[in-house]
């Protein structure tokens, strides 16, 4: 890069997510600088010296964490991405495979993704009849000290929140055909609270607030259940975060 710093795979998550803002607090020299990296990237990719197999690669592991999603207004391309898994959708039934979904949407206005760690777990119980119940659950969690959180550069720290704290939105999705039992926070943070409820392509979404600090981690819990009928593999699918998202499934149906 023009400034000296060698952009790799081992450094990029932290100097570009982190390391820029500490280090230049004006907002259009961070600028510059992620446009330096930009361009470096693509003309190392275009300059031929890139090897197609490991760049194949890489997009696909991207693809399976959910990184890259395409989408295409021709009828004709969005039928080759839909069959590539490229789409993001979610299964229309239950039958190849039982999926839910848990989704993060950070509303800080702040860079503080960095520190904040998540889980997903999700497990199924299936009664002689046939019908299942989903147990969703999901932890978030700070790796800052309040200490740490007040010497934060003032572009990463929130400037609509008090140091060290992240509010995110969170929408939990249930299988295709299920009824929300309900939700329990086990482990409260500084604020959790129902956005809404709704249905969407035909499975309940429950949007919930997530008001987050310093003091330690916060457990929500989301109940589904689920009529008699086929029911696939269980499956989770999230938001890839800026730390790898720890996903716990145990399925009880299999």
């Amino acid at each position: 890069l023009p400034t000296g710093d060698q952009l790799t795979s081992a450094n990029a998550v932290s100097l570009l997510l982190y390391e820029v803002y500490a280090r230049y607090e004006e907002p259009a020299v961070q600028d510059a600088f992620f446009a330096a990296a930009a361009g470096a990237v693509f003309d190392a990719l275009t300059s031929g010296a890139a090897e197609p197999a490991a760049a194949v690669a890489a997009l696909q592991e991207a693809a399976g964490q959910r990184r890259l999603l395409v989408w295409s207004t021709r009828p004709e391309e969005q039928s080759v991405i839909a069959v590539a898994a490229l789409d993001g959708a979610l299964p229309s039934g239950n039958d190849e495979a039982t999926v839910v979904g848990v989704y993060f949407n950070d509303h800080s206005g702040s860079k503080i993704d960095y520190f904040v760690d998540a889980a997903v777990s999700a497990s199924a119980e299936c009664a002689p009849d046939g019908s299942a119940v989903y147990t969703v659950s999901y932890t978030l969690s700070s790796r800052l000290s309040q200490e740490e959180a007040e010497a934060l550069p003032s572009y990463v720290a929130s400037y609509l929140l008090p140091r060290g704290q992240f509010q995110t939105e969170v929408y939990l999705l249930g299988p295709v055909g299920s009824s929300v039992v309900d939700w329990t926070v086990d482990v409260p943070g500084l604020r959790n609270e129902l956005l809404s409820q709704a249905d969407d392509l035909g499975r309940p979404l429950l949007r919930l607030y997530q008001l987050q600090g310093t003091g330690g981690p916060t457990t929500v819990t989301a109940r589904f259940a689920l009529p008699p009928g086929e029911h696939g593999a269980l499956e989770v699918a999230t938001t890839p975060m800026v730390n790898p998202t720890t996903v716990t499934v145990t399925d009880g149906c299999g």
